[in-house]
């Protein structure tokens, strides 16, 4: 499948994505495929469904020189009152058509890569492999941890149809992701089904509100081996990581300290920083400065600091004037100040 194919089958012919509205299935109300913009080897589409109260838009991209494409749901309270009831929503609800089945492939084809997250564990981020074997009907579902987008469970899937061919997803969310995998199989062919979806997605979208739902990419490839095929993913990345007057940005010099620290250790570490000359350009206060009451976080691997992620109050009894002492300490040792 080539990204013509992919997106005629699955964002003109079908959409990638589904919900309802008040109970109703509200695929079948979206508009054709429109095209806004066109420029530097992009195509920019969008598809909306409108109603008294909601604009739905599905926005797509097409990168016509890597072959990826991207689409995201928009939703934005348009009317007098709260939109209607949003649920079953999945952020990417994808068929993909695999093997014919026979006896001598049917048991290797399709499989699926994944790469575990991080834990801070010995086997972070190794590649792992899902078989779907045959008559096998439960599905699978691949997590993050903790609203943590890359812990556990990396957002990178390669969906492996035969020697030379397949599909790339990538999950774009800083949040808490899942992804339902499942095979079907309908008389000689098998079917891979991806539903991707956030917990407890029921809501109204309130008078005035607009928000963005996860991203997702597709990189379909063919003729080519499951090796060369990360090779045209990273590519497809590096031409579109951020860049500064046409150039890649260089990360900066940066120390690194971590939040559940108080307020004068941070000072400490800005102060001998700044008299030893190492030139950092930025000061990191990582997780651990946040929460509701008096947790205490000496270091990231014994404390429960992620259970208040979402509480973003510095800790009294760490950080008694709040942050900003410890940025104008970071200012004054001419550093920018970053905060986790």
């Amino acid at each position: 499948m080539n990204i013509s194919d992919f997106i005629q089958r699955r964002i003109v012919d079908n959409l990638p994505v589904s919900f309802t509205l008040d109970g109703q299935q509200a695929i079948d109300k979206f508009g054709c495929l429109e095209q806004k913009e066109k420029g530097e080897g992009k195509v920019r589409y969008e598809r909306i469904l409108t109603t008294d109260r909601l604009k739905a838009t599905l926005n797509v991209v097409c990168f016509e020189l890597r072959g990826a494409v991207e689409w995201w749901l928009d939703f934005e309270a348009t009317g007098q009152y709260d939109s209607e009831l949003i649920d079953d929503l999945n952020f990417c609800d994808l068929g993909i058509t695999g093997v014919r089945m026979n006896q001598d492939i049917c048991t290797r084809f399709p499989c699926l890569h994944w790469a575990k997250g991080s834990r801070a564990a010995e086997n972070d981020f190794t590649m792992q492999l899902e078989s779907f074997w045959p008559f096998r009907n439960d599905a699978t579902v691949y997590s993050c941890d903790f609203g943590r987008s890359s812990s556990g469970v990396m957002p990178y899937f390669n969906l492996q149809t035969s020697e030379n061919s397949g599909l790339i997803l990538a999950i774009g969310w800083s949040g808490q992701w899942n992804l339902s995998v499942q095979r079907t199989n309908t008389q000689d062919t098998t079917t891979i089904e991806f539903k991707g979806f956030m917990d407890r997605a029921r809501f109204r979208v309130q008078k005035g509100e607009k928000l963005s739902l996860p991203h997702m990419v597709a990189l379909p490839w063919e003729g080519v081996d499951i090796e060369y095929s990360y090779n045209l993913f990273r590519a497809f990345m590096l031409d579109e990581a951020p860049k500064v007057n046409g150039e890649r940005i260089t990360a900066p010099v940066r120390i690194s300290s971590w939040g559940g620290m108080s307020a004068e250790k941070h000072k400490k570490i800005i102060k001998i920083a700044e008299e030893s000359g190492v030139g950092a350009e930025v000061f990191w206060v990582d997780a651990g400065w946040h929460g509701a009451g008096d947790e205490k976080s000496d270091n990231d691997y014994q404390d429960t600091w992620f259970y208040n992620v979402g509480w973003w109050e510095p800790l009294k009894h760490l950080y008694p004037n709040g942050m900003e002492e410890v940025g104008k300490c970071a200012q004054d040792a001419n550093m920018r100040f970053l905060l986790w």
